[in-house]
């Protein structure tokens, strides 16, 4: 029992190791190096099986403790400051080949039961839809975002939960947890470290909202600052943002993106952060309180977004009945590999 235990123990500190770059962190703190020898010297072993074991366990640790990474002192990153380099893309011509790959992974909407969707990460969108209908060529723009919303989201939920962690914890914090926080709030444009109004801040949005905005605003991918700049949500030039996309004569500047990862985690910053979104925020912690809010319910909260006021609400909650987008709200990634794809130029 003893020797199944301390195999235990050292594939608790395996599994970590094994784990996406994004979900290590939460997980690290909870099973640090100093724990794992304390509980190490307490373990017998069979004269023989022990020494062994021991000097591989021994061994495994020296290792272990040069990587940082996994130590207490490794806390996870909102996602719009994580790197997410497009690595290994696999290139496509245009909308024709995106549909065909995707019929190869099975991968079509509706979403079957599972509501699993496959981890692809898109760089860019097709610059055409040719050899597809409008009805498929705007099912495809919905299966390109997707994962990238669904996984934006995912890392806002670990970056909430090391917070409620914390939280629970009641300010019995290491320094690098005390400067994680400090980060953390300067980063949401709080004046001091306060938990409960960082959790106000740092939390997913329902999918079908994300969705029906990235449609009305990008014209479901089609419009120019969409294909050329991942421009998906019509967000105007941040101050210091140093990349952008501009109409023909230059008078207006959207944020343009490199990927469309990043571009989803912006708008979600955005939302999660500016004054104008309070009263969506005050939404979402009402509705979490009961259940979790749908899009339908959240896009009340959007009224100045647009120019446009509560017609671009009544046109959000539109697209969100018509298209049933709010169906998507439980969507989650497979466990494949990542696959990140771009369309060629």
């Amino acid at each position: 029992m003893k020797v199944f235990l301390s195999f235990t123990l050292l594939n608790k500190c395996a599994y970590l190791l094994s784990l996406r770059p994004s979900l290590r962190p939460t997980l690290a703190p909870r099973w640090s190096i100093a724990r794992f020898i304390s509980k190490l010297k307490y373990y017998n072993f069979a004269d023989k099986v022990g020494k062994f074991m021991k000097s591989k366990i021994l061994m495994f640790l020296v290792w272990l403790m040069s990587a940082r990474a996994y130590a207490d002192d490794a806390l996870p990153l909102p996602p719009e400051l994580l790197a997410m380099p497009v690595t290994d893309a696999k290139m496509l011509a245009g909308g024709a080949a995106m549909n065909e790959y995707f019929t190869q992974l099975n991968y079509q909407l509706p979403l079957a039961s599972s509501n699993l969707v496959p981890p692809i990460l898109t760089k860019n969108l097709p610059e055409n839809a040719r050899g597809l209908s409008t009805s498929k060529a705007d099912v495809g723009f919905i299966q390109l975002i997707l994962p990238s919303v669904i996984a934006v989201n995912d890392q806002l939920l670990l970056v909430r939960q090391a917070l409620v962690d914390l939280q629970q914890r009641a300010g019995d914090y290491t320094p690098d947890e005390q400067a994680w926080l400090q980060k953390l709030a300067q980063h949401y444009g709080l004046q001091q470290v306060d938990i409960k109004q960082l959790l106000n801040h740092v939390n997913s949005l329902p999918i079908g909202m994300v969705l029906a905005q990235a449609i009305d605003e990008s014209g479901w991918g089609r419009s120019r600052f969409a294909r050329q700049g991942d421009a998906i949500f019509g967000e105007h030039l941040p101050r210091g943002w140093p990349h952008y996309i501009s109409t023909d004569h230059g008078r207006i500047k959207l944020a343009a993106y490199n990927t469309v990862y990043q571009g989803v985690a912006a708008y979600m910053y955005n939302i999660n952060t500016q004054v104008s979104y309070a009263e969506l925020r005050r939404l979402r912690a009402e509705y979490s309180a009961r259940g979790g809010a749908t899009g339908y319910q959240l896009v009340d909260g959007l009224q100045h977004y647009s120019i446009r006021g509560w017609h671009y609400v009544n046109d959000l909650k539109a697209l969100i009945r018509h298209h049933h987008l709010d169906s998507y709200n439980k969507a989650k990634l497979s466990s494949h590999q990542w696959q990140w794809i771009e369309f060629s130029r």
